[in-house]
């Protein structure tokens, strides 16, 4: 995963939350996560630059679960608190 994908990922999964009106989880990705100093969500290489596992994860199940509109909203707003807790986060 390079630049553009690490930008990505993490506008995706804000932009998912707002649009799911999950304005609060939105705030705690933005700030456990998003807002992290680099050495703590990525791994750097050299040139490469990736998210670490659980950070990428996490961004990805939130964001997939914020889009799921066949889960009710409590159940899709606990998964997404579960997610970060689990990841560490």
């Amino acid at each position: 995963m390079g630049g553009p994908e690490i930008l990505e990922l993490g506008k995706s999964t804000l932009e998912a939350l707002e649009k799911g009106e999950f304005y609060d989880i939105a705030h705690v990705v933005s700030v456990r996560i998003i807002g992290q100093p680099a050495e703590r969500i990525f791994d750097i290489s050299g040139d490469l630059v990736e998210y670490k596992p659980f950070a990428e994860l996490a961004l990805r199940e939130i964001r997939d679960v914020a889009r799921h509109r066949r889960l009710p909203r409590g159940a899709r707003r606990q998964r997404m608190l579960d997610t970060l807790d689990l990841a560490g986060f």
